[in-house]
């Protein structure tokens, strides 16, 4: 009996591998901005914040401001960045969907960089050929804790009655 609850509980513990969870970061990307050529072909797990989204015939530009990963692979909230970069999604993505301001973590082979402008300063993109990508669910934000205002009387679940008769019965 022992041994099949254990053994319940070891399988309802095991999960199926993430490949967004269970692959390496590869390259930093500002390394990879440095000399993209250097590194064409690598394996690379990236991820951040959504900037812009293209539509093309074959596949989707997802122009993204890199973040830091947590283990998990979920970019970091932090206004922190080092650089940006494309994902090339393949297939048609929804530019409501994959909206600016919501986070992706895509893990591909890179490829030659590409250049854009942002305003009008011209950046040079590593680009990323996603094998897969996850977008993740928006952050929940919730209101601060509002603490009560003094006195705290009401907390004491036995305020009303005097001091002897809260305390049990064997200590009086």
């Amino acid at each position: 009996m022992r041994a099949t609850l254990v053994a319940l509980w070891l399988a309802g513990c095991a999960t199926t591998p993430d490949p967004i969870r269970d692959t390496a970061d590869g390259p930093p990307l500002a390394d990879v901005v440095a000399a993209p050529e250097r590194f064409a072909g690598e394996r690379v797990r990236w991820g951040g914040t959504i900037a812009s989204v293209e539509n093309r015939a074959e596949e989707t530009r997802v122009y993204v401001v890199a973040r830091e990963l947590y283990p998990s692979g979920r970019p970091r909230p932090a206004d922190v960045s080092s650089g940006r970069f494309v994902a090339l999604l393949p297939g048609f993505h929804d530019p409501v969907i994959f909206a600016p301001g919501r986070e992706l973590t895509a893990v591909g082979v890179l490829q030659a960089a590409t250049t854009a402008r942002i305003g009008e300063f011209e950046y040079l993109y590593p680009v990323l050929s996603a094998e897969t990508h996850r977008l993740w669910p928006r952050r929940e934000t919730y209101p601060p804790y509002v603490y009560p205002p003094y006195p705290y009387y009401y907390h004491d679940p036995w305020y009303p009655y005097p001091y002897p008769y809260y305390l049990p019965r064997h200590v009086r």
